[in-house]
């Protein structure tokens, strides 16, 4: 079973203390009523007898360590787990390339990882109960046929017929799970679509009404109806284990002395087994639809994880090949370089090339053209975060490949549209904190923003902010090749006026390589080259450099 394999990965020894513990748990639960019915015979005979007392006392003190024991090493382990499985996730998404991640999508990774991992920890946690309760059940049948064999026989007879009841129940319950979970997955789904467009619907009454009405109702209907039938059959599950218990001990008081010899006090002590174990019984019974669901939850994973391994980026963490000092990068030439947007299909969505331009350190390029024409497709390429499926980069004349790509890219400072910002420098504590400072204030963002403790107090920024903020930790992060894709769209007039007329002007003076998507033609001429593209193509007579293009 996925679940049982999953928890005791990487942790066979504690978890064989916590199953001991709970063995021991579940025995010393088993003598609990053994002792009480001792007693009650001893009571019946017109004697205290004070050993079963004291035997008494002994067991409920061990059941409660010893089912301490067990719970709070299960926490632990759980806590870990959950941990080591939010590194793994993280790691091989590390290991990912950027176009199989973006096929996966970032939302789904986080949606499932977090959903699906406090079901898991839920059901860790019931682990070692789970266990005591078969012990304890197990005890009490063995219990049960030393007073009296046929009494076992029939009881058994009624758990087979229950049995298969209950679990015919559960065949149609498990499909409900499955389906409850994907009509929840789908109302979700819709549902964030108000939050994450909440400013394009309330300027839209038609597209907000539609949203609401058509499409989160009806999806929330569906996803109510199908939890709500779900939760009827496991209430309906759970109240036939209490019936069915009831008609067990209603069995053993009024059936049992009629078809056996058992003396009164052996009904009674048969009886009191029975009630005693009902506590048991009921948490097995209903930790099976937890372990579907739990089932349904590492399945998910697991095919997260599949998911993952599949978008490993086998060239990013080859740690070999030059590229290793600033002066290795003199120039950068894409040689018909190629690539295609493929859906999961097999079919070819959008072709970017044949490519063929150079690009040299202290040179600021803008690559233009309308929405969709390939410009932060090219942009990636460049970066090395996309891979050609045809042609081939070259620095310095010397190709490269997955021998040096983790260098390359070591190089490059990229700020995309849909730019991520950390709240600290990793990967470097030595920031240069009066430079920062410095940047703050042409950046206008002193006041508003402050560095302590190796990290900025606060990213609740405009939009324009954000991006000067961006742009700050850029020039801090001082790679060679800096590119930016739409940066300046967001910036209000003045430091848009910055950006293109003083700021990258700084930046290509210090050696800086600069490729730039843009949409501001008259800020076009400050360019040294301009590459124009259209469907994925360089338009002829568009590629220019600065002296021979007509401003």
């Amino acid at each position: 079973m996925n679940f049982f394999k999953l928890i005791s990965k990487n942790n066979e020894g504690i978890w064989a203390a916590i199953i001991s513990a709970a063995v021991i748990a579940g025995l010393l639960q088993g003598m609990i009523i053994v002792n009480l019915n001792g007693a009650a015979s001893s009571i019946a005979d017109g004697e205290l007898n004070i050993r079963y007392f004291l035997l008494f006392l002994m067991s409920v003190l061990g059941y409660g360590l010893a089912s301490n024991y067990a719970s709070t090493q299960t926490v632990i382990v759980s806590s870990n787990l959950i941990i080591d499985l939010y590194i793994r996730i993280a790691d091989k998404v590390h290991k990912a390339d950027l176009r199989s991640f973006e096929k996966i999508g970032k939302t789904e990774v986080y949606n499932r990882l977090s959903t699906n991992s406090d079901i898991i920890m839920e059901a860790a946690k019931s682990y070692p109960h789970v266990g005591a309760a078969i012990v304890m059940i197990i005890f009490s049948a063995i219990y049960i046929s030393i007073i009296s064999t046929i009494a076992i026989i029939l009881i058994i007879l009624f758990y087979i017929f229950g049995g298969f009841i209950y679990f015919s129940i559960l065949h149609n319950i498990r499909k409900k799970i499955n389906q409850s979970t994907l009509s929840e997955s789908k109302f979700k789904g819709t549902f964030k679509h108000i939050i994450e467009g909440f400013k394009e619907i309330k300027i839209n009454q038609i597209k907000s009404h539609d949203l609401l009405d058509n499409h989160i109702k009806k999806q929330s209907e569906i996803a109510k109806k199908d939890k709500v039938s779900m939760e009827k059959d496991l209430v309906h599950a759970s109240i036939f284990v209490q019936s069915f218990y009831y008609m067990i001990i209603a069995f053993t008081i009024f059936l049992l002395p009629q078809i056996s010899s058992l003396q009164p006090v052996q009904i009674v002590m048969i009886a009191a087994v029975v009630l005693f174990s009902y506590g048991s019984m009921t948490r097995i019974v209903m930790s099976i639809p937890l372990i579907m669901k739990t089932e349904n939850a590492i399945n998910s994973i697991e095919k997260l994880e599949s998911q993952l391994d599949a978008a490993n980026d086998t060239k990013a963490f080859i740690d070999a090949g030059p590229l290793k000092r600033k002066t290795d990068l003199i120039e950068i030439e894409l040689d018909k370089v190629m690539f295609k947007y493929v859906t999961n299909q097999g079919n070819v969505a959008f072709t970017l090339g044949p490519i063929t331009m150079t690009a040299k350190t202290g040179e600021i390029i803008f690559v233009v053209g309308e929405n969709g024409s390939g410009k932060s497709t090219l942009l990636k390429l460049i970066a090395g975060l996309y891979y050609a499926v045809d042609g081939q980069i070259l620095v310095n004349s010397q190709i490269i490949g997955p021998e040096n790509y983790i260098h390359y890219r070591d190089k490059t400072s990229i700020i995309f549209t849909d730019f991520y910002l950390f709240d600290r420098f990793y990967g470097n504590d030595n920031i240069d904190e009066n430079l920062l400072y410095d940047l703050l204030v042409k950046m206008e963002l002193d006041g508003k923003i402050d560095f302590v403790d190796q990290k900025f107090t606060t990213l609740n920024l405009s939009a324009g902010e954000k991006k000067r903020l961006a742009l700050l930790v850029s020039k801090i992060e001082d790679r060679q090749i800096l590119i930016f894709d739409e940066i300046a769209a967001d910036l209000d007039p003045e430091f848009r006026k910055f950006f293109y007329e003083i700021y990258l002007p700084e930046l290509s003076a210090q050696g800086k390589l600069i490729i730039a998507s843009c949409h501001d033609e008259k800020y076009f001429h400050l360019a040294d080259k301009v590459v124009n593209l259209q469907s994925g193509k360089i338009i002829e007579g568009n590629y220019l450099p600065k002296d021979s293009r007509e401003v």
